[in-house]
């Protein structure tokens, strides 16, 4: 358990302000477009590495628009399990209000 990860805090973030989550655990996406807080840790939490999806709202039964990714790193530095991230506007300002 990691309770004051940053990457729970990006979770939280992304999830606070409506967006959609996958995880891929390095062999297959166990939570896919998802806005279950508690499965999403869980799998992020399983493995040593993972990477994080975001997407925006669903449109009807369909995944909403990548808005970024985020490689998960855990055995870094606290501040440092986000080990690397889509280079955009959306990720910056969502990893910044970290």
């Amino acid at each position: 358990m990691k309770p004051h990860s940053y990457a729970r805090r990006l979770v939280d973030e992304a999830l606070r302000e409506g967006y959609y989550l996958s995880v891929h655990d390095g062999e297959e996406w166990p939570v896919v477009v998802s806005r279950d807080r508690d499965a999403i840790i869980q799998s992020m939490e399983s493995v040593d590495i993972c990477h994080l999806r975001i997407r925006g709202a669903m449109v009807g039964d369909k995944a909403g628009p990548i808005l970024g990714n985020a490689l998960i790193v855990y055995g870094n530095d606290p501040d440092e399990e986000i080990a690397d991230y889509t280079d955009n506007q959306f990720m910056h300002e969502l990893v910044e209000h970290l």
